[in-house]
């Protein structure tokens, strides 16, 4: 089992606390292939290996390449970054307040030797260390898709129903559809692609260019 961090916007974090977001889908590195295939006992390069898992189906070669998803694999673990400030530090730089900036919470928590003893104030570090850490999620499936192959139930997976919420659109239309099922369902997809575009549109792999994506579903773990 291995531990990896992960990174949400604020508006996921919350949603992922609310218990409204299992899942999450993350550009993969290499668009290239034709497909990504899951596979089993298939014999793999560079040296015929028998081998089970992703692999990617690249036209130009006559085997298929294994690949591996940088968030884990069922069973490992991520925990949440998020963004914190410390209040004090005090025993010599070895431990300090911190207060998560989403909701005003405070702890106490040691400081890593391997984290520069930090400045009071907001935490400049790129990816929190795990010691500080106060959310963690369990993998407990990985695939890779299509973005535009997203299904009704993976999009309220996804979180897009709390984030959209916050909307006064959104809330207006959905008052003006609760008795459609239909128009819910497309409303909520509309939401998504601007959820999805929001985020990786400007990285040029917005929803019209249809990205491969490891999509990656979690249970909370409890602390």
């Amino acid at each position: 089992m291995k531990e990896r961090a992960i990174h949400y916007t604020r508006a996921m974090r919350e949603a992922r606390r609310a218990g409204l977001k299992t899942q999450t889908r993350r550009v993969c590195r290499d668009q290239t292939p034709r497909a990504y295939k899951l596979v089993e006992d298939c014999e793999s390069y560079p040296n015929g290996a028998p081998y089970t898992g992703w692999v990617k189906d690249i036209e130009r070669l006559p085997f298929y390449m294994p690949t591996v998803c940088p968030y884990g694999a069922p069973g490992d673990i991520l925990y949440v970054h998020e963004p914190i400030e410390f209040l004090n530090i005090g025993n010599g730089g070895t431990r300090g307040r911190l207060r998560y900036l989403d909701d005003g919470d405070t702890a106490m928590a040691d400081i890593p030797r391997c984290v520069k003893v930090p400045k009071l104030g907001p935490w400049k570090g790129r990816t929190l260390p795990p010691e500080w850490a106060r959310d963690r999620d369990r993998v407990t499936d990985v695939r890779v898709e299509r973005v535009q192959e997203i299904s009704d139930d993976d999009i309220l997976a996804e979180g897009t129903e709390q984030w959209a919420w916050q909307d006064e659109e959104y809330r207006g239309q959905s008052c003006i559809w609760r008795d459609s099922a239909e128009a819910l369902r497309n409303l909520r997809r509309k939401w998504f692609v601007k959820l999805w575009d929001s985020i990786n549109a400007k990285r040029g792999f917005g929803w019209e260019v249809n990205p491969w994506v490891w999509v990656v579903t979690f249970e909370g773990v409890k602390p």
